[in-house]
């Protein structure tokens, strides 16, 4: 499995992360520009083009990044800011993209969240039938 970290700042976080995915066997590539948006559509491209499994957009709130990545056909990008939002967003959203906000994380509450979304399925049934939905409005 392979994951593209997009960053716009410096941040212990962003090496902590690295290496928690490193050690589940997780390849990990950092893309790190000051530009929130450049960096959260490039990353968006990468998972939609199936370059990489899944990604992680990290900034200060969050919400600019995911504004951006969601501009992006079939990106799913979700900000999430607790485990069981992770959850969510993974098995009902099919969310391909994590967004972890800077300002409001710790290391413990930022592996909690990751934890939680690499253990999560994409959902089916009912679920799927909702993406199918996404998926013919953006025409695919």
């Amino acid at each position: 499995m392979k994951y593209i970290i997009g960053v716009d700042q410096e941040s212990s976080l962003v090496r902590k992360l690295c290496d928690y995915l490193e050690n589940r066997s997780i390849s990990t590539e950092i893309m790190k520009e000051n530009n929130w948006a450049s960096v959260a559509l490039k990353v968006a491209y990468k998972v939609t083009a199936q370059e990489y499994h899944e990604a992680v957009l990290m900034c200060s709130s969050g919400t600019g990044m995911s504004i951006a990545a969601n501009k992006v056909k079939g990106c799913r990008a979700a900000l999430c800011t607790s485990p069981l939002m992770s959850q969510y967003a993974k098995f009902y959203n099919h969310a391909n993209i994590l967004i972890i906000p800077i300002e409001e994380m710790n290391e413990e509450k930022m592996i909690k969240i990751v934890e939680s979304w690499l253990e999560t399925p994409y959902g089916n049934g009912e679920v799927g039938i909702a993406i199918d939905v996404l998926r013919m409005f953006e025409g695919k």
